[in-house]
Order: C-alpha cells, then structure tokens, then sequence
C-alpha cells in the first residue's frame, strides 16, 4: 500500500500581537493521509500532543483542529537553524509556519 500526506493538522496555541493586529500561533500536531489504492483518508497525531492544554471556548469541552494544505518548503520559506525560533505565524493559513 501507498500513503501520501493530504492535509497539515494544527491546533491555535495561543495569539500575539503584530503592529496592532491579533493573530494567531498555531502548533503542527498531525497530518492527514491519503492511501492511493483505494482512497481512504486517515490521520496521524503527534503521540505527545496533549488537546487538555489547547486553548479553548469558555462553555465548551471541544477544541478546534485546522486542516491546513500543504505547501512546498523550499520555496515558501527560507532555512533556518535549530538556533533561530521560528517567525510568529499570521491567523490564516498563508503563514502557518510548517
């Protein structure tokens, strides 16, 4: 069997504020995968993301997981080493850092 990767999983960690404006943090914590023989659609979480630490609405005991397309990393975003925090992310999906 063969398997792709469909679909970025990422859960709003939080939010910060650029030059007036709220946006979002996001946190990859899975992905979707597609299996080409007979197209079925499944997804694989990271084994150590925890849903009771995401941030959510007051009344309510769900969370919200995004799906996000995927996009190609060498031309959407420059290298950066293990030292360099990744840039803050924007609320919508053009800037989703992964």
């Amino acid at each position: 069997m063969a398997f792709h990767k469909v679909k970025d999983i990422a859960v709003v960690t939080g939010s910060y504020n650029d030059n007036g404006q709220t946006k979002n943090r996001y946190k990859n914590v899975g992905c979707a995968m597609k299996d080409d023989t007979d197209g079925r659609v499944f997804l694989l979480m990271d084994r150590s993301f925890n849903p009771a630490g995401v941030p959510f609405k007051e009344g309510t005991d769900q969370i919200a997981l995004s799906l996000f397309d995927l996009r190609d990393d060498n031309a959407t975003r420059p290298a950066r080493s293990a030292a360099t925090p990744a840039p803050a992310p924007a609320g919508d999906d053009s800037d989703v850092p992964f």
